[in-house]
């Protein structure tokens, strides 16, 4: 979970790199970072949405940039982004 191209949304601290191990031989393995927290200790659901969100913009905005820089994509041209979410509240 948090992870968008390349950027995690959950932070470093939170995280832990980990390598298998077989035979005393490191294992190639695909997710090489395990989370070592509770529920307590991740931050609000909004939060993490929002910091997912401000990610895929950023990435977004970047790769529109490029495309207007080289006259591809003019549709975007002062174009706004919003967040539509909302929030879940348990009773």
């Amino acid at each position: 979970m948090g992870v968008i191209h390349g950027s995690k949304a959950i932070p470093d601290e939170l995280t832990k790199k980990y390598q298998s191990m077989r035979n005393g031989q490191s294992l190639s393995i695909i997710c090489t970072l395990t989370l070592l927290v509770t529920i307590s200790q991740l931050p609000p659901i909004d939060e993490i949405v929002m910091r997912i969100f401000n990610i895929q913009k950023q990435q977004f905005l970047k790769t529109v940039e490029e495309l207007i820089g080289q006259r591809q994509c003019t549709i975007f041209k002062n174009s706004v982004i919003e967040a539509n979410y909302k929030s879940y509240k348990p009773y």
